[in-house]
């Protein structure tokens, strides 16, 4: 949560990122239980930081990501 500070994400886009991963640990919950392996730390991670450089590129009109 500190990057997502120091990187001046809004509130809003903590929330998207924060949600985005819940639903992929919901969602990796679900493909353990059929015997799939995953790293829920790396998971977790991911969705936390998948928009992470969202705010510098909206200004300039580069692709995010």
């Amino acid at each position: 949560m500190l990057l997502m500070k120091e990187m001046g994400l809004e509130e809003n886009m903590k929330k998207h990122s924060i949600l985005v991963a819940k639903m992929a640990e919901a969602l990796a919950r679900e493909l353990i239980k059929s015997g799939e392996r995953i790293d829920m730390n790396l998971l977790r991670a991911s969705g936390l930081l998948h928009d992470i450089d969202k705010k510098l590129t909206l200004n300039d009109g580069k692709n995010h990501g």
